[in-house]
């Protein structure tokens, strides 16, 4: 069992400091996903690791330090996305539209034939752009005869 730890938390490590790489190669870039995956198992290793073994020996000091600092590398790229994070960009309390434009995304599937639906939510909130995603020939035609 201390021999999987071992390799466990030695692996979970290594997928920690790898994305460090500054390297547009897929198998190191897609260790960019699992950080929190990675963070939750290395900390379950450390302390069962610890809770069973401890620490016998400087290799063994050695390895839970790096293990330390994965899991503190971890959360250093989890932490912005958790609600402890401030918030970066603040809602203005100003409401002023000669400042400002309007978008509206929406995603309408060819196979959806609510058009008049979207037309009218498009009115009503009077967006300066509209952008549709996966339109087909009888979206299009539809919405420019109403919008044009």
């Amino acid at each position: 069992m201390k021999l999987t730890l071992l390799i466990a938390g030695s692996i979970l490590a290594l997928f920690s400091f790898l994305p460090l790489i500054r390297t547009t190669l897929w198998w190191i870039r897609v260790l960019d996903f699992p950080r929190v995956h990675v963070a939750v198992f290395l900390s379950a290793i450390l302390v069962v690791f610890l809770a069973y073994y401890g620490v016998g020996n400087a290799t063994e000091g050695a390895i839970v330090v790096v293990w330390a600092i994965a899991i503190l590398n971890e959360l250093r790229y989890i932490f912005p996305f958790t609600p402890l994070a401030p918030k970066e960009p603040l809602r203005t309390e100003q409401h002023q539209r000669r400042h400002s434009f309007s978008i509206m995304i929406s995603n309408v599937r060819m196979t959806n034939t609510k058009y008049q639906k979207f037309l009218d939510l498009v009115l009503a909130q009077d967006p300066d752009m509209v952008v549709i995603n996966e339109p087909n020939a009888a979206w299009h035609d539809y919405v420019c005869k109403e919008l044009d």
